[in-house]
């Protein structure tokens, strides 16, 4: 679809509103409602930013917005790719950049809204995806761990790359490989292609906002949508995937609580036990997030209490205050 050319009203609320807005928040806290809110009161469009959601076919565990949600206002990001495809962030960002271009030229406000710290950077920072992934040298590579341990390719990685090498544990077998494949494929160590894409612009300079709550709150509402996920047919969701022979070692496969549920549909787990481990580590992920949106430079934060309406009110507050970008 082209984008639309921007028309008077588009040049009037340019004038009004910042160029693009990022809404961002842990787990549970309620940013789609929000969102949905902040289209009621304004011309947006939602650009997702969570990793799983770009899969097909994993709707209710990673809380894709519903078909009439997805009515109330366009979205972006959401389906791009089956669960058995890679999806890289480089392939994020051009989906994400063509859903805010046209928005921009649709005379609406650009909304990212998700909780992937990985993706939101890549926004709003300088970001250089590097070269493709090369699915034979990264089933070497993966083969040699296997057989010699991650620590002899991290050993191989310190001598091509000794800043990435220096960051990352020897065990981080994900990230070693794709340091080592970049090496390889492009002729230049990550830690290069890294530090050229500082010196350039980022591909955003937007408003960004964190809807966030104490832990304890946080905790009780992912129980809550927990449960709410099971009655809704995520059991059922598992098994459909599961049936579709989709491994549980795909990267789409390993979204919180889908693992869990594959084991007790395999009776490996009783119900209960799968339900408490998928809360435990929601919640480890939930501080994961409060920690890095706490210390993201120039972000704003909203307090998820009260009305939902209420929270829309104050994020547009902040939009209306800041002006143009």
């Amino acid at each position: 679809m082209q984008p639309q050319m921007p028309n008077s009203v588009t040049t009037e609320r340019d004038s009004q509103y910042p160029r693009s807005v990022v809404l961002t928040g842990p787990t549970s806290v309620g940013k789609t409602a929000v969102a949905l809110a902040l289209a009621e009161q304004v011309s947006l469009r939602v650009v997702s930013a969570d990793s799983m959601q770009v899969y097909r076919r994993l709707d209710i565990g990673t809380a894709k917005p519903t078909a009439a949600e997805r009515r109330q206002t366009i979205h972006y990001g959401l389906d791009l790719a089956e669960p058995v495809a890679p999806f890289s962030v480089g392939e994020y960002l051009k989906h994400a950049m063509l859903g805010i271009e046209e928005t921009r030229g649709a005379g609406a406000i650009p909304l990212v809204v998700g909780g992937t710290r990985l993706y939101i950077q890549a926004l709003v920072s300088s970001f250089d995806a590097g070269p493709p992934p090369n699915p034979e040298l990264r089933a070497q590579l993966t083969r040699q761990i296997a057989s010699e341990g991650s620590a002899v390719l991290h050993a191989q990685l310190r001598e091509v790359d000794p800043t990435t090498a220096e960051r990352l544990h020897p065990n981080d077998a994900k990230r070693i490989i794709r340091a080592l494949e970049v090496f390889q494929t492009a002729g230049r160590p990550l830690s290069v292609v890294q530090a050229e894409s500082q010196l350039r612009a980022g591909l955003l300079s937007p408003l960004v906002i964190a809807l966030v709550d104490d832990r304890e709150t946080l905790y009780r509402r992912v129980e809550a949508r927990t449960a709410a996920m099971i009655r809704s047919g995520w059991l059922e969701e598992v098994s459909g995937l599961l049936r579709g022979g989709f491994a549980e070692g795909l990267n789409a496969i390993k979204a919180h609580g889908y693992p869990e549920l594959a084991a007790y549909l395999r009776s490996e787990l009783e119900l209960g036990e799968a339900i408490e481990r998928i809360n435990r580590n929601i919640r480890h992920y939930v501080r994961y997030q409060l920690g890095w949106i706490r210390h993201m430079p120039g972000i704003h934060i909203v307090e998820a209490v009260g009305p939902v309406a209420d929270q829309a009110a104050s994020v547009l507050a902040l939009i209306e205050s800041r002006g143009p970008l």
